[in-house]
């Protein structure tokens, strides 16, 4: 999400693979703030506003206590967390979350109008063993023609070839795979009891590391790289803790006002999962000066996470 109080455009109607694609989970939530939260549901048909839930942040900052606290991360967290909650819910097995400024890739996205397509999304879905599954997201590692840097291979789902998973190293001084934004994923109900500590340990301030204060603060006018601890956002934690994560590949899922994020996502498909299809990135390079995008700089952050100290205490001494 952009900062609180960002003027973000109602969201455009969901394409036919799009809402296909959204079918597939037993609740669908956008996460919004104050006005961001309207259109978001007229966005979706019938069909999918049954099992829509919109969700504004702003009035769960307020009912915790935290609408002043000057710390992004950490109250986008809270959002997010409130949207996990969903899994308590009966008969709730996975919930698709959106930020509110998502904006898919109608020419990948439009795969899903194809009943063998879905028919395979629907099976991994189901039948596979999953935690999370990254819809839209942003590698931030160095991925070349032919090269998948080792910490980011991804294995192929057994259902369909659109899914991969990177696991993490059970060497905890081994790098993860940096890859940002939670503009959109999914979860599932097996995660829940990981989600849930994190919401809990990022609110009692426990994950806090050294990262920019430019990132974080609202209204901050200091110095571009000066640091300060702050809250670890979800794009930071989870992919250094959680042991299993699936990506879709290729991703069809940006944020509003950063469609370069696309071609780093269909990069990791392609060279990360060999059997992912082709990426369809035009309609979304199309928007970009001279249609080419720039690679997104690597946000500072400290070397060794909260999650990692947490990790490292989870070893045999």
């Amino acid at each position: 999400m952009s900062f609180q109080g960002t003027v973000t455009p109602p969201p455009a109607m969901a394409s036919p693979g799009m809402a296909a694609f959204a079918s597939l989970f037993d609740k669908v939530c956008v996460i919004c703030y104050q006005s961001t939260c309207n259109g978001q549901k007229d966005a979706w048909p019938s069909s999918i506003q049954s099992k829509l839930v919109v969700l504004d942040s702003y009035k769960v900052n307020v009912d915790l206590g935290i609408k002043d606290v000057d710390d992004h991360g950490y109250q986008v967290t809270q959002g997010h967390a409130a949207a996990w909650d969903l899994l308590n819910e009966p008969d709730v097995n996975s919930v698709l979350i959106f930020e509110d400024d998502w904006t898919p890739n109608n020419s990948t996205v439009a795969a899903f109008e194809d009943a063998a397509t879905l028919a395979g999304m629907q099976k991994f879905v189901s039948t596979e063993s999953w935690g999370m599954l990254r819809v839209g997201y942003n590698p931030l590692e160095t991925v070349t023609p032919g090269n998948c840097p080792s910490n980011c291979k991804c294995t192929t789902a057994t259902e369909t070839d659109r899914v991969c998973a990177v696991t993490l190293s059970e060497n905890v001084s081994s790098p993860h795979c940096d890859i940002r934004s939670f503009v959109s994923y999914a979860v599932h109900q097996s995660l829940y009891p990981e989600l849930s500590a994190y919401a809990h340990a990022s609110f009692d301030n426990l994950t806090m590391y050294k990262g920019l204060l430019a990132e974080t603060r609202k209204d901050y006018t200091g110095p571009k790289n000066a640091q300060g601890f702050v809250s670890s956002p979800q794009d930071i934690y989870m992919p250094s803790t959680i042991d299993v994560i699936h990506y879709m590949t290729p991703g069809f899922m940006t944020q509003h006002d950063k469609p370069e994020q696309a071609l780093p996502m269909a990069e990791f498909g392609v060279e990360c999962n060999p059997a992912s299809p082709a990426p369809s990135v035009g309609s979304l390079i199309g928007t970009l000066s001279g249609g080419t995008a720039p690679k997104a700089s690597k946000r500072a952050s400290s070397s060794i996470l909260f999650s990692d100290h947490f990790r490292q205490a989870l070893q045999p001494k």
